[in-house]
């Protein structure tokens, strides 16, 4: 006589939900879905709507009648444990939603749900040979400073010239005397060349 298997009990996902609730959503994951991490996003359901949340751990067991998550968003945690951690943390203290406090740690694009893609950075440095900076630049004391400039800084994202006093046009110009080099970097690399001193 053969014994009936026993289906195994699925896998109980905590997720905070951007609702004015002090708690937790337990949600079943599906059978053929990966494990997520704490500070993956999910697409649930909840009432007649589906709302994005974050995952906050997994659990052994529920004593609710659970929801199966609809989509598991991202492969690697949008924030570290530690931010995790600090979001319970703020509930707790403030007494304020679980759900809201993770809200507030996301950009609007991620709350929405939008997939989350890694954009590359330009960067600017200095070209491998710089030998003809004296002679190039001894009639172009703007483009001499900037040269100056990017010589301290190191490597210097795009995005912060402005704020450093980096202009455009002497910029390309040092690009065209082929003194500066303009590359593209993934936005896991580190941009400074150099240590950060702290202040």
């Amino acid at each position: 006589m053969a014994i009936p298997a026993v289906p195994n009990p699925p896998v109980v996902i905590e997720v905070a939900l951007p609702r004015p609730l002090r708690r937790t959503f337990d949600y079943a994951l599906g059978s053929d879905a990966v494990v997520p991490s704490p500070g993956v996003r999910v697409r649930a359901p909840f009432g007649r709507s589906h709302v994005v949340g974050m995952v906050l751990g997994v659990q052994d067991s529920s004593p609710h009648e659970l929801k199966t998550i609809e989509r598991v968003i991202d492969d690697e945690p949008l924030l570290p444990p530690d931010l995790v951690d600090l979001a319970r943390w703020l509930a707790g203290y403030y007494h304020h939603p679980i759900g809201d406090v993770v809200k507030t740690l996301l950009p609007v694009k991620a709350r929405q749900g939008t997939e989350a893609v890694p954009v590359d950075e330009v960067v600017w440095r200095l070209a491998p040979d710089t030998s003809d900076a004296d002679a190039l630049l001894a009639r172009a004391p703007t483009q001499r400073a900037t040269f100056d400039r990017l010589r301290q800084l190191g490597a210097t994202a795009d995005a912060e010239l402005g704020s450093l006093g980096i202009t455009r046009q002497p910029l390309a110009a040092l690009l065209a005397k082929g003194l500066v080099a303009r590359t593209t970097v993934s936005p896991t690399c580190e941009v400074r060349d150099s240590e950060i001193e702290p202040t």
